[in-house]
């Protein structure tokens, strides 16, 4: 009996063990996985480098994006950039970081997609590829990406008889590099183009007469001042190549001036924009110019505005965008002029598939002398429409990232004209700017026409985009060197090699003295390069102005170039001839 139970005692425990291991081998993961909800798979974790929050949710092949970023005239890495990827916020979120050595990662990039990327960092020009294709490839390697650093241009305004002028304003306007004509008219017309658009950069002089702007990129601009009661300057072109570049400019005095504008068939110009523009010499750096805005009737005033004749330009619809003269304008009169009525133009922009090219930048001038040139930009399904024209022939210019620039003539009439612009691929120069020692970082290499420009990296290395096929007009630039022009043709589908070997520029310093031989603030000093007969060289001429010591430095000369020097002072603008015996050393 006893045995019995025992056996039954352990039949049970027997019975109750292997009960509990079917239960932990086969029945709990079961109702484990039927309690889960449908399509999640346990939490892994996420690779220390990239969140996990920012992991895709459909397990499928995803690229990575590198690139090392670093200054382009120092080298040094830019581990405070910020990247940006565009046009695939709707498809996926991808994640980017920036390391402490500059290396650029960003991970679950989608495939078989076109995206674009912007790379900035303060203190430094942004820098967009627009046009990146995440391919077979699980790896893009954008390699060596600089950044140029912005520039400063700073200065001191004098007032009339000496002293500071105080409460005036400072505005600098971005210049396009092809406004050469032997039209004055035209060459007006090319300057008020980049005068009636945005400011680049403004600032307001303190009671010392100072001002400073920050965050300039290299380049050329325009460089206009405005205080009461004096007589508002321009200087048409100062060349912002170096981090600090220091100005000084003296204000005349004028007298006030006032006008109307109709428009032909539409009656008074409300709301437009009036712009006054000096009808000086076409090497002259420095002119008058007033900007003024129309009332409801049409009427306009300024000031103070020196004697000298002044060109016309009006702005704003339904007037066309266009220029007269030049005029006097007479003391206490009213000067009334009537304005074109402005026409339209209208169109699609497409690629070579036949699809919409987006953000393409549309420029339209007209051909007859006085038209300036009025801009837009395309939308989501590549449309465009340009206002402001004038009737007759016009130049219409296409420029988008990725593409060759497109230029087509039409004919603008009533009511307006409409355009289809297929665009081609761009062409690609690429090379190496190096000097007799070896690379040279931070070297500038830029086209005229389109115009176009890049910074070369910490190695010489550059890569022009954008360029049209055929000869390009090309010229690389660095500090303390000789400009290097290049006529360069360019092949579509194709990386054009054009390496540059940069020489010692030559320089020269010149101190301008007035009467009593004291020395002349703000006077401009021009170098024209001249072959051994005093006849003008094909070189460009180098300007500059004179600092408050009277000294002026023209630099990046070709090394024992014979120029002849040019120096005036305002209000006389009698231009001075100094020698023509001189040639710059290094």
């Amino acid at each position: 009996m006893i045995r019995e139970e025992r056996n039954a005692l352990f039949l049970l425990l027997a019975f109750a063990a292997a009960a509990g291991l079917l239960y932990l081998l086969i029945l709990q993961p079961g109702l484990e996985r039927a309690q889960r909800p449908a399509g999640k798979r346990p939490v892994q974790a996420a690779p220390a480098a990239v969140p996990a929050d920012n992991r895709p949710k459909a397990a499928r092949r995803m690229v990575s994006l590198r690139a090392e970023l670093r200054d382009a005239v120092t080298g040094v890495p830019l581990r405070a950039a910020q990247a940006t990827v565009l046009d695939i916020s709707d498809i996926a979120e991808p994640a980017v970081a920036v390391d402490e050595s500059g290396l650029l990662c960003i991970e679950y990039l989608p495939p078989e997609i076109t995206f674009g990327l912007q790379v900035a960092c303060a203190g430094h020009v942004t820098r967009t590829f627009p046009r990146l294709r995440a391919d077979a490839k699980e790896i893009i390697d954008l390699g060596l990406v600089t950044l140029a650093p912005l520039r400063r241009l700073h200065g001191l305004i004098g007032a009339p008889g000496g002293g500071p002028a105080r409460d005036c304003a400072v505005s600098v306007f971005w210049l396009d590099a092809d406004g050469a004509s032997a039209d004055p008219l035209r060459r007006a017309a090319h300057l008020a183009a980049a005068l009636l658009a945005p400011p680049a950069a403004s600032a307001s002089a303190g009671e010392d007469g100072s001002f400073a702007l920050e965050g300039l990129a290299a380049g050329a601009y325009a460089v206009y001042v405005v205080g009461k009661p004096h007589a508002s300057a321009l200087l048409t072109h100062v060349d912002v190549e170096l981090d600090d570049c220091q100005l000084r400019i003296e204000l005349q005095g004028g007298y006030p001036v006032q006008g109307r504008i109709a428009v032909a068939g539409a009656g008074p110009l409300a709301e437009g924009t009036v712009l006054l523009l000096e009808a000086g010499p076409p090497l002259a750096r420095r002119l008058s110019a007033a900007y003024c805005r129309t009332d409801a009737a049409g009427f306009f005033a300024h000031h103070a505005l020196s004697p000298r004749p002044h060109f016309v330009f009006v702005a704003g619809a339904p007037a066309a965008s266009s220029g007269c003269g030049p005029f006097v304008f007479p003391y206490g009169e009213e000067l009334a002029l009537t304005a074109a009525q402005g026409l339209t133009a209208a169109g699609l922009v497409l690629d070579g598939n036949r699809l919409p090219v987006k953000n393409a930048l549309v420029t339209a001038q007209g051909e007859a002398p006085g038209q300036v040139a009025v801009a837009a930009a395309t939308d989501e399904k590549g449309r465009f429409l340009v206002s402001g024209l004038a009737q007759g022939v016009a130049e219409l210019q296409v420029d988008a990232a990725g593409y060759a620039l497109d230029r087509t003539r039409l004919e603008v009439r009533p009511p307006g004209a409409e355009v289809r612009v297929q665009l081609l691929p761009a062409g690609v120069l690429a090379g190496v700017v190096r000097d007799a020692l070896g690379p040279l970082a931070g070297a500038c290499v830029l086209a005229a026409r389109p115009e176009r420009c890049t910074i070369a990296d910490a190695e010489g290395r550059y890569r022009l985009e954008g360029l049209p096929a055929g000869p390009v007009e090309i010229v690389a630039q660095a500090p303390g060197h000789a400009s290097a022009p290049r006529r360069v043709e360019v092949r579509l589908h194709h990386e054009n090699i054009q390496d540059f070997l940069l020489q010692p520029g030559g320089e020269i310093r010149i101190l301008v003295n007035g009467p009593a031989d004291l020395p002349v603030a703000g006077a401009e000093v021009l170098a024209v390069p001249v072959d051994d007969a005093g006849a003008p060289a094909p070189a460009a001429p180098r300007a500059a102005f004179t600092d408050s010591r009277g000294y002026a430095r023209l630099a990046r000369l070709p090394a024992g170039q014979r120029v002849a020097l040019l120096a005036a002072a305002v209000p006389s603008r009698s231009w001075s001839r100094r020698s023509t015996a001189l040639r710059a050393s290094p």
